[in-house]
């Protein structure tokens, strides 16, 4: 009996360790500023590798390592949401209410904190190894994504040489090590440990001693009161303990971190030639290196208390580097066994690799969520809107690609992160709003305060946030169909914020007294286009409010049944069928009528032409997945069409506005491989660019004003934008290619769907496409394949050529499966050159 070739398992086509490969990050000549660097991180610590000229430069950041000062408005002084709302309608009878010289008062007051010393990521300092240019030259780096391991390269004496550099999978230790070849010692003049040259209340603070050209001289550093800084030390270490700056006096419970470098090679003290020609003394955390062949150091980051990091210099041992790399080569070779694409090389496939690797490097499991810049902070880039959680798209975008790949428990940081701020939430919901569940609102701080930290009108009446906070919890059990996690972690969390949504929609309702029989959703804001408009005309039944509204409500009565039928705690029923009346009940859409037919409107009687700042008008499609390509033909029609006149600024839009499109099948995908490469800066990554005037923006705006506040983090997302153009699932109905270039070859393994199937797929020049799709935890699946004619189903069963096959014909299949069982489908062959559900853009 012989095997079929056709049952070779598609599941192991694509080694995605071997395709990412195929993308290091690569960087010559030599770098002069952080934005050049490369880019490492375990999730949590985070590393910018700069090889300067005359230095390598390391540049160190933490998740979890934030400024602790917080300015917060006095509760008594904020008022009451009912109280505020009497007022805003007040001197809205006169016009806009930020116009009104007692409420536009009101307004700077909630807005005061957002401009004082404010909670944000704080950079943990550098270490710097000076280099004898006179026997080196610096050439440049290579980050070897498959393995995290960046090699920078230089010469010695004219002979090729790399220093090796990572950060620990499993602590938060980087590694250095570098050998010479043949007897030559190593050129190496010095090494450093800086605290970060900033005061860092966004005042100039003294020269940069990493930008003044003297690697060894460091005026004093400024330093506010309320900072404490010390020292350390030895033949073999050198350190610095920080406190991290907090409201009022620093006490010995600071919160503060221990910036520690070991060498294995012997430090001395010293002098060096000053500028002016006097010999200069070494400051205490800078070093000569005894000569040596090789060199190993080893960078620690140290969380606690400012009163134990600072009672005693610590001792530490070198430890195992072997050790240290093999067991992060092997976390990032578990990484890529998850899920993989192979597009021959092809710079889609470069941009899913390359993002999904700084994804890691900004997430793990169990770690603290990054705010907008994750782990990698210098001076005040990473602060930039203060580096925080924005919870009005921004801290959500970062985890959209995930669960179709299959790193779900990158997730898990978000959820802790509301766990930590739920207490937060509550509060607000019960002492400023007067009503139950958890309103979470723009802005979070991992910082304990009573209420929400920034509760301006303008911003903070946004009315969808907490749907949208809470919408990637639900994702996370669709994909995963875990559900103790969603009886135990995600449900509750989908009960707190309908319990809030549907008491302010009563309340607004109430307030209104339209005589329509309809829910409505009052007060909001638009997203940051409007804030409060002339006579709160533009403050009622936003677009992204009612698909968002509607999602959370139909979440909670999804998750019900889900429990019921696992034999789990239901949920409070009265609640259940309040939220299942409310979809109903809800205003319809807003819509206006253009000289292309009809369009959604993010709000009822504005002008569809306005410039948003994110794609407001076309939420329905996507993230709320309201209207798809399974939706009745009308609506498919005014989604396309919203969706191809909307008209964004830039900054916020280079995924959101792509997803949209890839969700109707109408992304040009070569457009926005353009509009990529348009935000892409020195290190790679994807900035935020302004690529329109009109909105917020004039033609004087520079319209790269936001590249220099950090790294977004964010836009690792591009690569979930390119994951819905192989694969969607989001109504139930699995398709392949939806929207993708017929005449790009591509293969794809393990990629997820909702009901947790897995399918894997290839297309090759001269050869049948093959689908093969392995049951999840639901008991049925839908499929939409990427060709016009018939297909022929192979049972699981039997993988010999006598296997009995299934004809179906063309269209949708629907297949009953079992977790773990798996399915291969295939053209039927005289048909398999008739392709449909493609885009027809061309891609070079």
């Amino acid at each position: 009996m012989t095997t079929n070739p056709l049952y070779a398992p598609l599941s192991q086509a694509v080694d995605g360790l071997d395709v990412s490969r195929r993308h290091p990050i690569v960087r010559t000549p030599a770098a002069g500023d952080f934005f050049e660097g490369a880019l490492l991180g375990n999730g949590e610590f985070g590393a910018v590798v700069v090889p300067r000229p005359d230095a390598i430069v390391i540049h160190l950041g933490h998740n979890a390592v934030w400024d602790k000062r917080a300015q917060v408005v006095d509760p008594d002084r904020l008022g009451t949401f009912t109280d505020v709302l009497t007022a805003a309608e007040e001197a809205a009878r006169h016009g806009r209410p930020d116009e009104d010289e007692e409420f536009a008062r009101y307004l700077a007051d909630t807005e005061e904190g957002y401009g004082a010393p404010y909670p944000k990521p704080f950079p943990c300092g550098s270490v710097l190894l000076s280099l004898d240019t006179r026997r080196c030259e610096v050439l440049g780096y290579h980050v070897d994504i498959a393995t995290g391991i960046c090699s920078v390269q230089l010469t010695i004496d004219g002979a090729p040489s790399t220093v090796e550099i990572f950060v620990a999978a499993d602590s938060d230790t980087a590694w250095v090590r570098w050998s010479a070849h043949g007897t030559a010692t190593l050129p190496v003049r010095g090494l450093r440990v800086l605290p970060d040259p900033l005061g860092y209340d966004g005042a100039d603070g003294p020269a940069d001693p990493i930008e003044a050209g003297n690697a060894y001289t460091r005026p004093k550093s400024a330093f506010t009161p309320n900072e404490h800084l010390t020292h350390e030390q030895s033949s073999h270490h050198l350190a610095f303990v920080q406190g991290l700056p907090v409201t009022g006096e620093a006490l010995p419970d600071t919160p503060a971190f221990r910036l520690g470098l070991t060498s294995d090679t012997e430090l001395t003290a010293g002098t060096v030639a000053g500028f002016k020609g006097r010999r200069v003394a070494l400051d205490p955390l800078a070093t000569h290196v005894a000569p040596t062949r090789e060199l190993n150091l080893r960078i620690d980051l140290t969380q606690d208390e400012l009163s134990a990091l600072s009672a005693a210099p610590v001792a530490v041992e070198m430890g195992d580097q072997d050790t240290a790399r093999s067991a992060t080569t092997a976390s990032w070779r578990d990484f890529w066994a998850r899920s993989a694409i192979d597009v021959g090389g092809h710079e889609l496939e470069a941009l899913w690799y390359r993002n999904l690797y700084w994804t890691r490097c900004a997430l793990r499991d169990g770690g603290v969520a990054p705010g907008l810049f994750g782990p990698w902070t210098y001076r005040n880039i990473g602060s930039g809107f203060h580096g925080d959680y924005h919870f009005n798209y921004n801290v959500q975008q970062l985890y959209w690609g995930l669960f179709v790949t299959g790193h779900e428990d990158l997730h898990h940081p978000y959820l802790d992160l509301l766990d930590s701020l739920l207490p937060q939430a509550r509060r607000t919901a019960e002492q400023y709003y007067g009503m139950p569940g958890a309103a979470f609102s723009l802005i979070g701080w991992p910082l304990e305060t009573t209420l929400a930290p920034y509760l301006c009108p303008k911003w903070a009446w946004e009315a969808f946030i907490p749907a949208w906070a809470v919408q990637t919890l639900w994702w996370h059990y669709l994909y995963t169909g875990d559900v103790d996690l969603l009886a135990d972690r995600i449900a509750p969390f989908l009960v707190d914020v309908a319990q809030f949504l549907l008491d302010y929609l009563d309340a607004g309702t109430e307030r209104l007294a339209r005589d329509d029989g309809r829910l409505h959703v009052y007060p909001t804001v638009v997203p940051e286009v409007y804030g409060l408009s002339d006579g709160l005309r533009l403050n009622v039944d936003g677009h992204v409010d009612i698909v968002f509204f509607t999602f959370a409500f139909q979440a909670l009565v999804d998750a019900d049944e889900a429990l019921r039928t696992a034999g789990r705690d239901a949920l409070p029923e009265d609640l259940v069928e309040r939220a299942r009346a409310a979809v109903s009940q809800l205003v319809p859409l807003p819509t206006t009528e253009t000289d292309e037919g009809t369009v959604w409107v993010s709000v009822a009687g504005e002008d569809p032409d306005v410039v948003y700042n994110v794609p407001a008008a076309a939420m329905a499609v996507f993230p709320c997945e309201a209207v798809s390509l399974s939706s009745p033909a009308d609506q498919v029609d005014i989604a396309r069409r919203t969706v191809r006149r909307q008209r964004t600024e830039g900054g916020n839009d280079l995924v959101f506005v792509a997803m949209q499109e890839a969700r109707l099948g109408q992304l040009d995908l070569e457009r926005w491989l353009r509009h990529v490469r348009y935000c892409t800066i020195p290190n790679g990554t994807a900035t935020a660019r302004v690529q329109r005037a009109g909105g917020r923006y004039d033609d004087a705006t520079p319209f790269d004003f936001m590249a220099r506040m950090g790294v977004w983090t964010e836009n690792f997302a591009v690569g979930a934008v390119i994951s819905e153009c192989l694969l969607q699932s989001h109504d139930g109905v699995i398709r392949i290619l939806p929207n993708w270039p017929l005449d790009l070859p591509v293969s794809f393994t393990e990629l997820r769907t909702r009901g947790g199937h897995r399918a894997s797929f290839t297309r090759r020049p001269g050869e049948a496409d093959r689908l093969e799709l392995t049951g999840g935890h639901e008991r049925e699946l839908t499929v939409v394949p990427p060709w016009s004619g018939p297909s022929t189903v192979h049972p699981a069963a039997d993988s010999t050529e006598k296997a009995q096959a299934i004809h179906h014909p063309p269209g949708p299949i629907r297949l009953p499966v079992q977790t773990g069982t798996v399915v291969r489908i295939s053209p039927v062959p005289s048909l398999n050159d008739e392709l449909e559900g493609t885009t027809p853009c061309a891609i070079s």
